[in-house]
C-alpha cells in the first residue's frame, strides 16, 4: 500500500521567490514543497525574520509538507581549504535554523567532494573531515526538531564522497543522527538498481528525489523522457513501506503537472 506523498522543488529559474511556487504546488495537487536555500531566494544569512515568518505562514496556509535543501553551489563541507570548510559548515548550521523556522522537518544536504585530480590522501582526509562535521550538524539539527538527510550524488567530473549505496551506508553507520535522501535520478546516472539502493538504506531512508535522464548525466527530465524505469522505482518504494515525500525535481511547471498526472494514474492503477 502506498504511504508516501508527492512534492515538488522550488527551483530558482522560473520564479524569483519561493512563495511563487506555493500556488503552483497547490494547483498541481502536490502535497509538499522543497525550498532551496540559495542566495536571493531563501538564503539563511540574508532572509529577515519578517520574511521567514511570512513564508512559513504561507506554507502553513497551503498545508504543504515542507523540506529545505541546503545550497548547491560554492559549498564544500569536505574542502581541504580550512576556511572554505568552516564556511560550509557555518552555512549548513544556519540552514538548520532556517528549516526550523520554516517548519521544515527535513534538511537535505549534499556530501563534500574532492577534485578530479588530487593526491591519494585527499579523499581519506575528506572523509574524516566530512564525518566529523556531519556528527556535529546532525546533533545540532536533532535538538531543533530537524532531520538531516544526506543525498547521493550523480556521475560527475569531480569525486563526490557519496555516489553509491556502500558509501551512503558508510556515512550513516558513522553518524546515527543523520538519515538519507535517495535521489533516483542521480543513482540512474551510475546504473544503480533502485531495489539495491532502497534495500541498502532500509529504515534510514527519510526523503526521495525523483526525475529522469538518459543514464549518463543529470538532466532533470520529466518522467518518461529518459531511461529511468520510474514505475519500477515507485514499486520498490511501495514494497519498502516508505512513508516520506517523493519530491519531483522538475523546473518547468508544465513538466510538473504532466508528471503528477502520470504518477497519480500509476498509483490509481496499482490500487485496483
Amino acid at each position: 500500500m502506498t504511504t508516501y506523498t508527492f512534492g515538488i522543488t522550488a527551483f530558482l529559474g522560473p520564479f524569483e521567490t519561493p512563495e511563487a511556487w506555493i500556488p503552483i504546488a497547490v494547483e498541481a495537487g502536490a502535497q509538499g514543497l522543497e525550498v532551496r536555500a540559495e542566495p536571493d531566494f531563501a538564503q539563511p544569512f540574508t532572509m529577515t525574520a519578517r520574511e521567514r515568518k511570512r513564508l512559513r505562514g504561507l506554507l502553513c496556509e497551503a498545508a504543504l509538507n515542507v523540506s529545505l535543501h541546503a545550497p548547491l553551489y560554492d559549498i564544500n563541507p569536505a574542502s581541504p581549504n580550512p576556511k572554505a570548510e568552516a564556511l560550509a559548515w557555518s552555512e549548513l548550521s544556519a540552514c538548520v535554523d532556517l528549516a526550523q523556522e520554516l517548519g521544515a522537518g527535513v534538511l537535505v544536504i549534499h556530501p563534500g567532494s574532492v577534485p578530479a585530480e588530487h593526491p591519494p590522501h585527499y579523499r581519506e582526509q575528506a572523509w574524516r573531515r566530512f564525518i566529523f562535521g556531519l556528527e556535529t550538524l546532525g546533533t545540532y539539527a536533532q535538538g531543533r526538531g530537524v532531520q538531516v538527510a544526506l543525498e547521493n550524488k550523480q556521475r560527475g567530473r569531480g569525486e563526490d564522497l557519496v555516489t553509491t549505496p556502500e558509501e551512503h551506508l558508510q556515512v550513516l553507520q558513522s553518524v546515527p543522527s543523520v538519515g538519507a535522501c535517495l535521489d533516483l535520478g542521480h543513482s540512474h546516472t551510475l546504473g544503480i538498481d533502485p531495489q539495491v539502493y532502497v534495500d541498502a538504506l532500509g529504515p534510514r531512508l527519510l526523503h526521495v528525489h525523483l526525475h529522469d535522464n538518459q543514464g549518463s548525466r543529470d538532466e532533470h527530465l520529466p518522467l518518461g523522457e529518459g531511461t529511468l524505469d520510474w514505475r519500477r522505482a515507485l514499486s520498490v518504494l511501495d514494497a519498502s513501506n516508505y512513508s516520506g515525500v517523493v519530491v519531483l525535481e522538475l523546473a518547468d511547471v508544465a513538466s510538473i503537472e504532466q508528471t503528477l498526472v502520470q504518477v497519480r494514474a500509476e498509483r490509481t492503477n496499482d490500487a485496483r
